[in-house]
């Protein structure tokens, strides 16, 4: 384990800018550096770890206290999520960031994902619900004066049309409970938290689905370079094309820590032939870490950040691909179960334990809900995006293909949903030490041994 880590600078910089992140709330970072410093041989990779650690005790965001009364504030910052409509359809709902603190806000006028704002308002407390624990929100701001300092670039425009033309496909094309859930798998679960269908994903242990991550960023990247191949351009211009519309589609997600992780591991992996060198998985992922950490220091501290780094991790450290051997389909779809099989322990083995912590309940009936879904997944998502292209030339071949592929995979879908989620092997886990957390997954790691490719 030790010449993987010391192999990969960027392994070194994410594991120190992480822990300089995080070392002024929990000190037990220091001993830990401490630690690496000290089990790592080169001096360059010791003075990298050090130099990434001072700089993120540096930028560190401070940890907001929670409010409790109302106060006057005048703010500039930007809008960091997707502004969603409210129920009475009069104003749109969105965060907005201003010197690392995040903040509700509500607003009648036109605002877009990446705008920046001059805000004078009232701060005041905010229902401490799930979605804002995700985020790290602990108020709500009351505008009373609201200006819009610059708007939005070109390419986030575009990124809110397609988003907009694919939702309005699918609810044209769809019933309302598959459209909702067709949007919250293709575009995550930002346009499902406050419906019922994500209630019951919760409670079948298949919310993870409409959790935008490596699946569907990947499914899309070889669905549009499918496409590319098609056309007489260079391979180079293909790359440029692919990594301007995987941006997009991360900007139509909302930048979230998993598609944006996603995307970056994608386009290293996908450009590395133009630096003539071999795709490495751990060092892309270190790489989209600490990228997306720069971009947004306290997602740090949101377990959506953290559950999906710790599942991808798992799945780049454990799961490998192995030649295939035999001839045959039989042995083909064998060796195709086994490996799908192992995939989902090795998930389930990353998430379990993190989910138990901040969510204090574990689904017994979610691996093998897990088993039955996600293997459509993949196939749901190319299929909804291939509709969509299909029906911006012709409405009525895309909804023929909407009635082949799409309507039997969310029905699929909804029948697993609703068996899991009956509440049958749902039970509660205590409170428990985040030390034992740490300790598991310090466990989990080292057991690791070479199975993957050196850079």
């Amino acid at each position: 384990m030790r010449e993987e880590v010391e192999g990969r600078p960027l392994a070194i910089l994410a594991i120190g800018f992480s822990l300089g992140l995080i070392a002024l709330v929990l000190p037990i970072s220091i001993p830990v550096l401490v630690a690496l410093v000290v089990w790592i041989r080169p001096l360059p990779i010791r003075i990298l770890l050090a130099s990434a650690f001072l700089f993120g005790v540096v930028i560190a965001p401070s940890v907001p206290e929670t409010i409790t009364s109302r106060k006057a504030l005048h703010l500039e910052g930007r809008v960091v999520s997707i502004p969603r409509s409210r129920h009475e359809k009069s104003s749109v709902d969105f965060v907005f960031e201003s010197s690392g603190s995040l903040y509700r806000m509500s607003s009648t006028d036109q605002i877009g994902f990446g705008d920046t704002l001059r805000v004078t308002g009232v701060e005041q407390p905010i229902a401490n619900t799930e979605l804002s624990k995700f985020q790290g929100i602990h108020s709500r701001i009351v505008p009373t004066r609201l200006e819009v300092l610059t708007k939005s670039s070109g390419l986030f425009r575009f990124a809110s049309s397609w988003r907009e033309s694919f939702f309005a496909f699918v609810e044209s094309t769809m019933p309302q409970q598959d459209a909702q859930l067709v949007e919250g798998i293709c575009f995550g679960s930002t346009f499902l938290s406050d419906t019922q269908i994500y209630e019951d994903l919760k409670k079948s242990g298949l919310v993870h689905i409409v959790s935008v991550s490596g699946l569907q960023v990947f499914v899309l990247a070889y669905l549009l370079q499918g496409c590319l191949r098609f056309l007489p351009i260079p391979r180079w211009f293909q790359v440029v094309l692919l990594i301007l519309l995987l941006s997009a589609y991360a900007i139509a997600c909302g930048l979230t820590p998993a598609v944006v992780r996603a995307t970056i591991m994608s386009i290293l992996g996908m450009s590395a032939f133009l630096f003539s060198r071999r795709p490495d998985a751990l060092s892309a992922l270190c790489l989209a870490v600490v990228a997306y950490l720069l971009w947004s220091p306290h997602s740090i501290w949101s377990p959506g950040f953290q559950l999906s780094t710790i599942a991808i991790l798992g799945v780049v450290l454990f799961s490998q691909w192995r030649p295939d051997r035999g001839s045959g389909s039989r042995s083909f779809l064998v060796r195709q179960a086994n490996e799908f099989l192992r995939l989902n322990l090795i998930l389930s083995a990353a998430c379990i334990p993190l989910s138990a912590y901040y969510f204090g309940s574990v689904a017994l009936a979610s691996l093998p809900a897990n088993l039955l879904v996600c293997w459509t997944l993949p196939i749901l998502v190319a299929a909804a995006f291939f509709s969509h292209l299909l029906y911006l030339f012709s409405h009525s071949v895309g909804e023929a293909f909407v009635s082949l592929i799409v309507t039997p995979t969310i029905n699929w879908t909804h029948l697993i949903m609703n068996w899991a989620g009956n509440g049958v092997g749902l039970f509660s886990v205590p409170d428990f030490s985040g030390y034992l957390l740490l300790a598991y997954y310090v466990a989990w790691i080292m057991i690791y041994r070479r199975r993957i490719d050196q850079p």
